[in-house]
Formats: C-alpha cells, sequence, structure tokens
C-alpha cells in the first residue's frame, strides 16, 4: 500500500486525486482530506484555535462509486452551506447489510471550522463523475482500497 494518504494528479482542467487505504472507509476518508485539502489548508485549519463543528453525513448507494460520489457531493455541498472548512472525518463506517447486490450505507463524523479568508486556497464547485472509481487492490497476501475522483473547479 501507498505510505501517503492520497495524491493529486495532472489534469487538463480541474483537480484529481487517488486516495488509499487499507480499508474501504480509510480510502473514503482519505478522499475526503483530499477534497477539504483542495479548498484550504487543512493542517492550519486544524491547528487553528477555532470551535470545531460536527456534521454528521449518511448516505446510501448501490455502488461503492456511487457512495464515493455521494459522500464527497455532500461533504462539499454541507460545509459550502454552513460556510465551514473540513478538516478532518471521524468514526467512518460503510455497510452493506444484506451483502450482494444491496445497498451500501456510509455514515461518517466532518469534523469543520468557520470559513475564514486566511486558509482558504481553491473554490471547488463539485465532483465530477467522469473518472470517479473505487477499487480494491492485492498487495503480497493484504489488500488496500484506492479511489479516484475528478473535482470541477
Amino acid at each position: 500500500m501507498h505510505g501517503k494518504k492520497y495524491e493529486y494528479v495532472d489534469h487538463t482542467a480541474d483537480i484529481e486525486f487517488n486516495a488509499f487505504g487499507g480499508s474501504a472507509e480509510e480510502a473514503f476518508k482519505n478522499s475526503a482530506l483530499a477534497l477539504f485539502d483542495i479548498i484550504s489548508d487543512i493542517k492550519k485549519v486544524k491547528a487553528e484555535g477555532a470551535r470545531t463543528y460536527k456534521i454528521a453525513i449518511k448516505e446510501d448507494a448501490d455502488t461503492l462509486e456511487n457512495l464515493l460520489w455521494q459522500f464527497l457531493q455532500s461533504c462539499l455541498s454541507i460545509l459550502d452551506a454552513k460556510d465551514r472548512f473540513g478538516f478532518d472525518v471521524h468514526l467512518i463506517k460503510i455497510k452493506n447489510p444484506n451483502g450482494g447486490n444491496s445497498r451500501y450505507v456510509l455514515s461518517a463524523l466532518v469534523l469543520s471550522k468557520k470559513r475564514t479568508g486566511k486558509h482558504f486556497k481553491l473554490e471547488a464547485k463539485g465532483i465530477s463523475k467522469y473518472a470517479l472509481a473505487v477499487s480494491e487492490k492485492k498487495s503480497g497476501k493484504k489488500s488496500f482500497f484506492s479511489t479516484t475522483a475528478v473535482v470541477d473547479i
């Protein structure tokens, strides 16, 4: 598995990233961190002494790709509506209650702080479904998850 949580990939007009994790939950969390880091400097936001707000997100979808899209889109739209910068994700869980072809269910707690101009980087408009992917890969005996997403800016 990669030593890093996420990496940005060259893209002609928007911002593309790959995120990694030992589980689907970790890869989804790192995808959110990559999104947050496009919008603001998450290390500086986290270190700031301002009040931390918690935002509960719940989504369900028929595929992991659609679940990733809904999760990232919810993070983006809720944080924008509440005028906040996201900087971390806690208690993320992905379930496939009945297995097989049933729907995936995600719950997560996004940590955020009031948006200020100090740490702002770019305005993200949305998550593209183009090139969106979630895959499980093997590295020796271990498996890990990888995601790919394109953020419209």
